[in-house]
């Protein structure tokens, strides 16, 4: 067993040399593997704790199936535009390692070009928009983290019914919560993300937000969810596995 699993959900094969030296650099003497998912692979990466899978449906589908082919003790993920800092990933997993919870996860501080985020922001109430009947005060989460791959795939990773990767994740932590588990922010900054709200690759991103998964969002978050904790793990198998917002289905 490594000690961290990878899962990098993703297109842009030509960054994927760069996301994996900063996570060489950003675990240091951790051990660990790399999963990109994605349609095409011409990074030309030959490292052996290195596999890609070939995917075309949408990101969050194919992080939970990099999920289902994960081997190490603690899973992450990134996208293919970030990268980690230095050596914060090693501190992120030591800091697992002091709570030794199974159901203890970390939320990870980034930042899209900017400052790195205050602690107030992982504060889900504090949003307007997250000020739901369904969503509890002490609610904290984080769109990057750190869990037990155990756990993770035990309370059902993410639900596919949201495309991107982002209200899925908030729905994961509000499950850890209500779970009995504990959400830490780890406000070290981890992850740097290049992302360009203007770029065409953008788009069907945007559209998933605003025609899927906000909606379903706001309707399931419109109630008390104080029950919802543990879903199929497997539920990726219900998702397209062509996401036509991005591909064609001859691609």
């Amino acid at each position: 067993m490594v000690d961290v699993s990878v899962i990098v959900p993703g297109y842009r094969d030509w960054e994927w040399v760069k996301v994996l030296q900063s996570t060489k650099e950003s675990l240091e003497d951790l051990s660990f593997e790399i999963i990109f998912v994605g349609p095409t692979n011409n990074s030309g990466i030959t490292d052996e704790n290195v596999t890609f899978i070939k995917d075309y449906g949408a990101p969050g589908r194919c992080l939970q199936i990099g999920a289902s082919h994960a081997t190490g003790k603690y899973l992450t993920w990134a996208c293919d535009d970030g990268v980690f800092t230095n050596g914060s990933l090693k501190r992120a997993i030591q800091r697992m390692e002091e709570k030794s919870d199974d159901k203890f996860t970390l939320g990870l501080n980034y930042y899209e070009g900017g400052d790195p985020r205050q602690e107030e922001f992982f504060r889900m109430r504090f949003h307007a928009d997250q000020q739901m009947p369904g969503i509890k005060e002490e609610y904290r989460s984080s769109p990057m983290f750190v869990c037990s791959t155990e756990y993770y795939k035990e309370i059902g990773g993410l639900d596919c019914r949201f495309e991107h990767v982002n209200f899925n994740i908030h729905d994961l932590m509000f499950r850890i919560h209500n779970d009995g588990g504990e959400v830490e922010i780890f406000m070290e900054p981890t992850l740097n993300i290049a992302w360009d709200v203007n770029a065409p690759d953008y788009v069907p991103v945007r559209r998933a937000y605003l025609e899927v998964d906000l909606p379903l969002y706001q309707e399931m978050y419109a109630v008390d969810q104080s029950d919802r904790t543990k879903i199929p793990f497997d539920n990726w198998k219900d998702s397209s596995a062509i996401w036509e917002k991005r591909f064609k289905p001859q691609d």
